[in-house]
Order: structure tokens, then sequence, then C-alpha cells
């Protein structure tokens, strides 16, 4: 329903986890295919976002892993990589304020951060990249939609790079001449 609202609306659909991270063997592959299989992340959908918000009692650096074996199986089950959703202080409470997930090539971050002229990056501005996605409120005022709403900037005008593509399945053909 929400998905066929938002394109009634003009608006790009998409979908993130609410990551519930713990000890259990293999927990993030689990979460991260029953996302997928729930979900169905296809194309034209933003890319995939794991909100990190909690810490399921693990280390930060078991953290730090859970999140990029959650984040390489959703990559590994749609062929796009996902980004992360954290705050500067959740980040820094959660993992100690890592680079890994960026330099793993994780380079798209939605950043959490209200009431600022502009947001805190965490994990080193994270790898350079900056922020994707800054939720920069929690209690904006959307037309359309009753009560508060999590506000967001996005700094360029294509969802391109936020999309998951189409898939280019039309075999390459040439013709040539000696």
């Amino acid at each position: 329903a929400n998905e066929a609202g938002s394109a009634l609306a003009g608006v790009v659909f998409g979908a993130y986890h609410f990551a519930r991270p713990d000890g259990t063997s293999n927990d993030a592959v689990i979460e991260a295919d029953h996302f997928v299989d729930v979900a169905q992340p296809e194309p034209g959908h933003l890319i995939p976002v794991l909100d990190i918000e909690r810490t399921g009692d693990l280390s930060q650096a078991q953290l730090t892993q859970w999140i990029l074996d959650w984040l390489g199986r959703v990559t590994e089950r749609i062929g796009v990589r996902p980004m992360v959703y954290t705050s500067p202080h959740g980040w820094e409470t959660r993992t100690g304020d890592t680079t890994a997930v960026a330099d793993a090539g994780y380079t798209m971050l939605w950043v959490a951060h209200w009431g600022v002229a502009s947001p805190t990056v965490p994990g080193g501005n994270w790898g350079g990249n900056g922020w994707t996605f800054w939720q920069y409120g929690n209690c904006g005022a959307i037309p359309g939609i009753d009560g508060c709403v999590d506000v967001d900037w996005y700094e360029t005008g294509s969802f391109d790079p936020v999309t998951i593509p189409v898939p280019d399945d039309v075999p390459p053909s040439a013709t040539f001449a000696l």
C-alpha cells in the first residue's frame, strides 16, 4: 500500500531495516535475508538502508562486523550496496566511530543530526564521502501527512545515485567490416 501510494504521489519508494543485532550465530545474514524477502527491493526503488540504533549487547567490534555482514549479504542478494542510517553520537557509542564500513565501500550515509545548521558526519566524514541524506529534524510538517514526521535533506536533484538501477540485460551486439 505504501509503495502504491508513493507512486501515485510521485515519491520515490524505498525500504529500511531497523537492525536488532544479537549474538546468535549468523544473525546478520538471517536479518538481511528476512529484509530482502519482505521488502523485495527492486529497480527504481531507493537503495536499501540499514538503521543502526541498537547494539544487541555486542561489543563495538562485534557490532561493526555484524553491520558489515548485513550489508554484504544484502549486496550479494540484490547487487547494490545499501546505505547506513545512524547519528553521530550513536555511531560513536555503538562502533567507536569506526571508518571500517565506509572503507569497505559502503559510502552512502543517511545521518540523523537534529537541530544543527550542519550535521556532524561520523566515521571520518564517512570515509571522506560526507553524508548522502541528512535527517535534520524529527517533527516536520508535510502536506498530506497528519502529525510530526522526520524531515530530511538530499544534496542533489537526481535520485539516480541512490536508486536501484534497471539491470542491463540486453546482450551487446556489434558489426564490423574488414
